[in-house]
């Protein structure tokens, strides 16, 4: 099966840049989840086979400084700037997990990129802020916006962080509509699986479960944020053990190149799981052409954590056709 699409990996020139030298709004701003300014929207409309989506955007800006000299390390979403730096990966996450389903993805204060490269407890620190955002956000989707729909928990790198955060306070009637949590390049620990609605993907088609995953060329180039994670899918074959997917069933597999100006899809991919260190081993790339030198502390030389939804593109959104499918037919 052939995809392409353009542009959807901009996130490459994203993470390379500052967002923003000087802006008159404050990071401490709350946004207003009755705004619809506050919102990315799109996908189709509801249907009784369809479900809803809400994703969480990965990092997209770095640390800024406001007017009066005060540096930033969360994101100002009142500033047009940032917002802009996020549309590129929410365009392709809307590609990924919105085909035929409504997609609800609200901007919130992110923890800026430097701030991945500090000390957990300094990390810590600021994602309170990100998390509150998110808590709402979801509060406001679940009350005034899901009305009783099946929906699928995603998020890219902070983003999948904030969905482990959001299914360890998920109560019994809100889990009963979940049909899957996607924590794409984030990490789910011992700890997080005491959760009772954390249940890690086994296959293709159960509903209710977790699926999470890292990818890198090597398990050198594991990321080194995600060395306390437990669980890992393989999102090619949808098994856990090591291996290796066929190239037939890579669904479409789609980058930019290296300068971000022509879309090109790359074909074959094969992947199989490192089980030691529970990361997807991705074959039939070249590591050197999508390394990002800004971000090597995190994601090193041959780790694929920026390209994951352009790596897994069609096999994802088959997948949550699949899984939405299933929950329907039991409901």
């Amino acid at each position: 099966m052939k995809l392409r699409i353009f542009p959807i990996a901009i996130l490459l020139a994203v993470l390379t840049i500052a967002a923003c030298d000087t802006c008159n709004s404050h990071s401490d701003d709350t946004p207003d989840y009755t705004s619809s300014s506050m919102w990315y929207t799109g996908g189709s409309d509801a249907t009784q086979t369809n479900a809803d989506i809400f994703y969480i955007a990965p990092t997209c800006n770095w640390g800024w400084t406001d007017s009066s000299g005060t540096e930033h390390h969360l994101m100002d979403v009142n500033d047009p700037a940032q917002i802009a730096n996020l549309q590129a990966p929410l365009r392709l996450a809307e590609k990924v997990f919105a085909d035929g389903n409504r997609f609800y993805s609200p901007y919130y204060r992110q923890i800026t990129m430097e701030t991945w490269f500090e000390s957990d407890k300094v990390i810590e620190q600021h994602f309170t802020s990100a998390m509150n955002d998110i808590n709402r956000a979801f509060d406001y989707y679940m009350s005034h916006i899901n009305c009783g729909r099946p929906f699928i928990l995603a998020g890219h790198s902070q983003g999948g962080k904030c969905v482990v955060e959001l299914l360890k306070d998920m109560d019994e009637k809100t889990y009963g509509r979940l049909v899957a949590a996607y924590v794409v390049g984030f990490e789910v620990t011992d700890e997080d699986l005491r959760s009772p609605y954390i249940i890690p993907a086994t296959d293709a088609d159960a509903i209710g479960v977790t699926i999470c995953f890292n990818s890198a060329a090597s398990p050198a180039a594991a990321s080194p944020l995600f060395s306390d994670n437990r669980i890992c899918i393989n999102p090619m074959n949808w098994t856990t053990d090591s291996s290796v997917s066929l190239p037939s069933e890579n669904l479409g597999t789609v980058f930019l190149n290296a300068d971000g100006s022509i879309a090109e899809e790359i074909s074959p991919v094969t992947t199989h799981i490192d089980t030691a260190s529970r990361t997807v081993i991705v074959n039939g790339l070249n590591p050197e052409r999508y390394y990002i030198p800004s971000i090597s502390d995190i994601a090193p030389l041959g780790n694929y954590h920026v390209q994951e939804l352009n790596i897994y593109f069609g096999n994802l959104r088959a997948n949550v056709a699949r899984r939405i499918a299933t929950y329907h037919a039991g409901n």
